[in-house]
């Protein structure tokens, strides 16, 4: 019993020595209550929404920051973007036409610390001016009923996260 104990101890000290020495980030939800994305949606939604978004800048964290790296964010809003589009029409005028598929911009504000030090930080405004062009995925058919569709805003986070957080590679070029 004795030796086993000690091998027990032996692999907790080495499992939080190697978690400790992980990426942390760190998401804070500011007033979100008040996010206008988010505004008419019920308390349960939008819990499942933040805890999406938080999950997601996690896994990023834990897969592409170094060690001993630890980010801050604040998602200060979340809000839909308004747009009007003017399709022509058969006498070929344009005229304005609204669309219930609205585009969302997230603001927000990081600080990214490594070794104890301030590498980076800055406040931005995060849209995705491709949201037509690349829509969400289409919802899952009866076969995929497991899997979920990849909210769009999580695509944003995604490539935002990457673009400003993994250096490119020579394979980037």
């Amino acid at each position: 019993m004795r030796f086993s104990a000690a091998i027990l101890l032996a692999l907790l000290s080495a499992a939080l020595s190697i978690s400790s020495a992980a990426a942390d980030v760190r998401v804070t939800f500011v007033n979100s209550f008040r996010y206008s994305d988010l505004a008419d949606m019920s308390p349960t939604k939008r819990d499942a929404i933040l805890t999406d978004i938080r999950k997601t800048l996690a896994e990023l964290g834990a897969h592409y920051l170094a060690p001993k790296t630890t980010l801050t964010i604040e998602i200060l809003d979340m809000a839909p973007i308004d747009i009007v589009i003017q399709p022509p029409t058969p006498t070929g005028k344009t005229g304005s036409a609204s669309t219930d598929a609205r585009p969302m911009q997230l603001d927000l504000q990081y600080v990214l610390h490594q070794d104890g030090k301030t590498i980076q930080g800055d406040r931005e405004t995060i849209s995705d001016i491709n949201y037509f062009t690349n829509p969400p995925p289409p919802p899952p058919n009866e076969s995929d009923e497991h899997k979920k569709p990849v909210d769009p805003k999580l695509l944003m986070l995604r490539d935002w996260f990457i673009k400003r957080f993994v250096a490119p590679t020579d394979s980037d070029n």
